[in-house]
């Protein structure tokens, strides 16, 4: 293993990024990799891991951002499903129950924002269940 030739940091990125390139491992020629890294002793494994390529780190942290950035526009579509209930449970009470069901399988945050917007001008459940229905086409 590259690990056991102790090259300076510049050969070992150099030798790591070429078999990357040129000789791709198949899903069970990684799967065997994996196990036999997982078979090192704790200091040789560090030394594997540390041969990740900059083009991997890249991708890794794209990755998390991306997946940060999807958890907060999940969480703002939630907070909002949560706005839309709480203006109908506060509006109409355990009768609302079924329009607060629908409004947790809406994802589309402007659907929610327009919602909300209606929901606080009504005057009644059937007003409301009314403007859900033509808002979602259902």
């Amino acid at each position: 293993m590259l690990v056991r030739l102790e090259l300076d940091p510049a050969r070992n990125h150099l030798l790591t990024a070429f078999f990357e390139t040129y000789l791709a491992l198949s899903d069970k020629e990684e799967r065997m990799l994996q196990t036999e890294i997982n078979n090192l002793d704790p200091e040789e494994e560090a030394k594997v891991m540390e041969l990740m390529t900059s083009y991997e780190r890249k991708g890794m942290e794209k990755g998390r951002r991306e997946g940060i950035e999807k958890g907060r526009q999940e969480g703002v579509v939630k907070g909002k499903q949560e706005a839309v209930s709480m203006v109908l449970e506060t509006k109409f009470g355990a009768a609302a129950a079924r329009e607060m069901e629908k409004v947790r399988s809406i994802h589309d945050l402007q659907l929610l924002n327009d919602l909300l917007k209606q929901i606080l001008t009504v005057g009644s459940l059937e007003d409301a269940r009314k403007i859900m229905n033509e808002m979602t086409g259902k």
